[in-house]
């Protein structure tokens, strides 16, 4: 049986999940050349109650929601290759803290920036979150990627 937990993020999850990273990922982290530690800390400073999900006791993907301005945040995702066998566990948890989220930090427009490579967000962001689609952000990627975003709004 398969023990799978939220936790509240530490340094040593990052860490361990460096070296599982998807594709995706690992492409735009030896892009950029960011360290452990840098990322750690832009986490850190960036978000106020990043999560990490664990199956097994290995992380399998770390987030949180990001305050831009207020009322305006940015939900991210750090996720291993492993995710794909836990997808519904997945899914479920990031719909139920996302909610509560919006809830706590009083949250008026929640915004979403992925990668224009990664073809399976389009479904989990509009049909599972709720986000739409706003628009096709060229060399918008810290590593000079294309990105897509997605938005809700008006939550109360």
């Amino acid at each position: 049986m398969i023990n799978r937990r939220i936790v509240k993020y530490e340094q040593k999850h990052l860490e361990q999940i460096i070296d599982n990273l998807r594709g995706l990922e690992r492409a735009q982290l030896a892009k950029v050349r960011m360290d452990v530690m840098a990322w750690h800390n832009m986490i850190i400073s960036d978000t106020s109650c990043p999560r990490t999900i664990l199956a097994n006791n290995k992380p399998i993907a770390i987030g949180g929601i990001s305050n831009l301005w207020v009322g305006v945040c940015e939900a991210w995702m750090i996720a291993s290759q492993d995710i794909r066998s836990h997808m519904f566990y997945v899914c479920k948890q990031v719909r139920k803290y996302i909610e509560e989220d919006i809830k706590r930090m009083n949250i008026k427009r929640l915004q979403a920036v992925v990668s224009a490579n990664n073809n399976d967000v389009y479904n989990f962001a509009t049909k599972f979150l709720g986000f739409k689609y706003e628009g096709y952000l060229h060399n918008y990627g810290m590593d000079g990627s294309d990105q897509l975003m997605f938005a809700k709004w008006g939550m109360k």
